[in-house]
């Protein structure tokens, strides 16, 4: 837990793009970005490859579409790179979230398949199975500054199936959090930093004596409780020593003790311990984050990266992981990260590969966090100086890094196919429409078939 002061500064767009698959509450707006290796050639050195004179093109989605300094940001990477390799790159735009994956799906298509491209959890692992993209094992195995060792454990799950790699982390780590009210805590005699939020027990009786209701008037809620999602419901899980997926990734495990569990607690906080208002309660505020400013909440479902705009500049908050389950060890979360890869039919996969070490590395890392403020997931970027400035300037970054060493892994396989279908299930039960039991039991044929059906990519 880290007690931070909430900055007022602009929020990127990227952050709806992952809630628009499914993602409650993940607020991807701390937008993390690559870097170079530690070469005068900007990560040519291992490999062998020469690029001087040569060519390559580059899906992505860092335009001023995310928030401004994006675009300008992109021209200093290309044109930093060229200056160390001679190579050009072309910079090939998409549009945030599924999109840019119609848009390499498209290219791909069309015979003009970029020579490196930006993949999102949510499709990524598709795309690989799909034989979109390469196993870039061959190249990390000669070039150790893309080496698993050089970012977060938790960016594995995403990139890897088996002994193949086929992405290099860039964008990232997000994870999901509680946002606590340090007033409101305080006022109770509560560690205002979150202390007293250890296990699901804590949670629910903090939330209870910060709850202030009359029948279902709230005065003060003591948790805003969304619907579940696929992504906090691996949270739940991973915070009891549970998974929503089987170790072999063939399939989900909703209709499974721990994971009734974590649905039935979910739930209870709703509707038995009454935390906040029902769904579908008039009264119940429609921005969760603007209600915690305005002392109408005090504890919301949020994530690490935290950006917000008009935020008072007294206004104090502390940010806090899932607390440990009854069979948990540890506090835990759900954590993303995005990556690069390249197409099996680029037509310049070394330059795309080179390009890929360049864009990941420590240096352009540094550079987007000066820029952008922009969190990154290689682990060195948090021993620079300077992240200890952006720390002293904005301190709630200081929780990013934190969170993200904590288990587990944002849920990927199937991922837009499997969310849409389970959410509306996830949403009876939440409602109190449909029992825990059967909704699961509903949940698991759902995702069953989806997972033994041919790959959809889209």
């Amino acid at each position: 837990m880290v007690d931070r002061r909430w900055p007022v500064t602009r929020r990127g767009l990227l952050s709806r793009s992952l809630a628009a698959a499914g993602a409650a509450g993940a607020a991807a707006l701390l937008a993390a970005c690559g870097g170079v290796a530690q070469t005068p050639q900007a990560g040519t050195k291992g490999t062998g490859q020469t690029l001087r004179d040569q060519k390559l093109s580059f899906l992505h989605w860092w335009t001023d579409t995310l928030g401004p300094g994006n675009n300008d940001f992109m021209a200093w990477a290309s044109d930093t790179f060229k200056g160390r390799t001679g190579a050009t790159v072309e910079l090939v735009d998409g549009p945030p979230g599924g999109g840019l994956n119609a848009k390499l799906i498209t290219m791909i298509t069309g015979g003009s398949a970029p020579d490196a491209t930006f993949c999102s959890i949510v499709f990524g692992r598709d795309n690989y199975d799909a034989g979109m993209i390469r196993n870039l094992s061959p190249y990390i195995a000669k070039a150790a500054d893309i080496g698993d060792k050089e970012f977060f454990e938790s960016s594995k799950e995403f990139r890897s199936k088996g002994n193949d790699t086929f992405g290099i982390p860039v964008m990232g780590p997000e994870s999901l959090t509680f946002t606590i009210n340090q007033g409101l805590f305080s006022a109770e005699g509560l560690d205002p930093r979150g202390g007293d939020l250890k296990t699901w027990a804590d949670l629910v009786r903090v939330g209870q004596r910060l709850t202030k209701a009359s029948g279902d008037t709230y005065q003060q809620m003591g948790l805003l409780v969304p619907s579940l999602s696929l992504p906090w419901l691996a949270a739940w899980l991973y915070s009891d020593k549970a998974s929503l997926t089987a170790t072999d990734d063939s399939r989900y495990l909703l209709d499974a003790p721990a994971t009734r569990e974590a649905v039935q607690f979910s739930a209870d906080l709703l509707l038995k311990h009454r935390l906040g208002p029902k769904l579908d309660a008039p009264e119940r505020p429609k921005n969760a984050r603007e209600a915690l400013i305005a002392g109408q909440v005090a504890i919301i479902y949020d994530s690490s990266s935290i950006r917000l705009l008009n935020a008072p500049p007294d206004f104090r908050f502390s940010i806090v992981p899932v607390p440990k389950g009854p069979r948990g060890t540890s506090a835990a979360s759900a954590s993303w990260t995005n990556f690069v890869s390249v197409p099996k039919d680029a037509k310049n996969p070394d330059a795309g590969v080179e390009w890929t070490r360049f864009f990941t590395g420590l240096d352009v890392q540094v550079e987007k966090l000066k820029r952008l403020t922009s969190v990154g997931p290689r682990v060195k970027l948090y021993d620079t100086p300077e992240w200890k400035k952006a720390v002293e300037k904005e301190p709630n970054l200081a929780s990013i890094p934190e969170v993200a060493r904590l288990p587990g892994a944002y849920p990927y396989l199937r991922f837009n196919r499997v969310s849409a279908e389970v959410q509306p299930i996830f949403n009876d039960i939440m409602a109190g429409k449909l029992g825990v039991n059967q909704g699961l039991a509903d949940a698991q044929k759902k995702a069953d078939q989806i997972m033994s059906e041919p790959v959809r990519v889209q």
